[in-house]
């Protein structure tokens, strides 16, 4: 059986404070972990995988703001950040949402506050991030296809679905269904810079039991072209069925559509 424990990651300079936080938070039901520091926190972040972090502001060496735009980046950019801080004005409200923030708590904290922040956070998170895959939900990366359509007339799109799917769930289950759509999702992500470059790929979303990808235009010429979106679609198939023959020894398992 799973655990279904909520992991939450307590980044502060201050001891006493930490100590009282993360047993605020063990009170309630989650598992917390202290950093005494923004470097510690980082390397805590990626190594343990938080579902959420809680970040001081006013720290020595690397402060609050520092350390959440560094957690945008890579698989850390889908862990919440939720500010606990004394710096309560509304010039460092607006920095820690610049930053990458969900939410701001001010010191000194109400418990029952702290509680009912994450608690929406998290469940704000949970629509935003598909649970089987952990890709973005198709709600979250419409803010950001809409940033790239500022820039671009227009952005290429792939659609991933698979044949199959219900009788493979008859004969073994909704687990083996869930292994398939991770195996594909995580080959998906390691796809720039082999089926597709790099810097033309933009974002992957979940649509349950099917994936979209959302491709640049090239740099040369104003949208793709039919064609180059065949050849994207072509390479994209024989990739990832290559990859699920490999994962389940089956070449015929789950055949793709793209």
């Amino acid at each position: 059986m799973a655990d279904d424990t909520i992991r939450i990651l307590v980044i502060d300079d201050d001891p006493d404070l930490r100590r009282v936080v993360c047993a605020t938070l063990d009170a309630h039901g989650y598992e917390a972990e202290g950093a005494a520091g923004g470097a510690q926190g980082l390397e805590l972040a990626y190594t343990s995988r938080p579902h959420l972090i809680v970040l001081d502001v006013m720290m020595p060496g690397m402060d609050g703001y520092q350390v959440c735009r560094e957690l945008q980046f890579g698989y850390t950019k889908d862990i919440p950040v939720v500010f606990l801080t004394a710096k309560n004005d509304l010039a460092n409200m607006m920095e820690a949402s610049r930053a990458g923030a969900s939410a701001y708590v001010t010191k000194p904290f109400v418990a029952d506050h702290l509680v009912a922040t994450i608690g929406g956070v998290l469940r704000d998170a949970s629509l935003r991030v598909d649970e089987v895959t952990g890709l973005p939900t198709l709600a979250s990366v419409q803010l950001e296809v809409q940033r790239h359509l500022q820039d671009h007339d227009h952005l290429g799109l792939l659609y991933v679905s698979f044949d199959g799917l219900d009788g493979l769930e008859r004969l073994h289950g909704f687990e083996a269904v869930d292994d398939v759509l991770q195996a594909v999702s995580e080959r998906l992500c390691a796809l720039p810079g082999s089926a597709v470059r790099g810097d033309d790929f933009l974002t992957c979303a979940s649509l349950g039991d099917a994936f979209l990808l959302v491709l640049a235009p090239p740099r040369d010429h104003e949208s793709l072209r039919d064609d180059e979106l065949l050849r994207v679609k072509d390479r994209l198939r024989q990739e990832l069925a290559r990859h699920l023959s490999e994962q389940t020894g089956d070449p015929r398992s789950a055949p793709l559509q793209a």
